[in-house]
């Protein structure tokens, strides 16, 4: 889920610290609540350290490389205090085209490729799909693991940004 990750201060005023939060995100409409993980309500991002007054939530349901304003405001058992000024924040990107498509191996029935894909800022590349022009169209590929079972494109560890599968029939 494409998402955001707050963190703020607020200040205790003396005599009603702060018991909550609010968020919320600007739209063509105006501005409303934010949706945000593993909060209940809208209105209760989770305070990290009370000695610190760093508050924190993970705004979800954004679409990816979207530029959002966002502001929030403290809450105390006297109401609501003034909201802050917009922070501007963009969602991550979708990964970059694959690089270096390469065979590195050869079998009677399997092929064994490498390619790079970078991962984007904030968003690492979770899985690659791999695809087999036929004659007329693209599918995709049955992709096997190095002894020939059922397997899936991997990242190869040492390299970081190196993919590699197994293609065969």
């Amino acid at each position: 889920t494409n998402g955001v990750a707050l963190a703020w201060r607020a200040r205790d005023p003396e005599g009603a610290p702060v018991t909550g939060c609010a968020v919320q995100v600007a739209s063509a409409l105006g501005w409303s609540p934010a949706e945000l993980m593993g909060v209940a309500e809208a209105s209760s991002p989770h305070r990290q350290e009370a000695q610190e007054r760093v508050w924190s939530v993970r705004v979800v349901g954004l679409a990816s490389a979207t530029n959002y304003a966002l502001r929030v405001c403290a809450v105390n058992d006297s109401g609501a205090g003034a909201w802050s000024e917009q922070l501007q924040a963009r969602t991550s990107e979708a990964p970059p085209t694959p690089a270096e498509l390469r065979c590195v191996g050869r079998r009677p029935r399997t092929l064994q490729l490498r390619w790079r894909v970078a991962d984007p800022e904030g968003a690492a590349v979770e899985a690659c799909d791999v695809q087999v022009k036929g004659s007329l169209t693209w599918k995709d590929a049955h992709l096997v693991n190095s002894t020939g079972g059922t397997g899936k494109a991997e990242r190869v560890a040492a390299e970081g940004d190196e993919w590699r599968g197994f293609v065969g029939g």
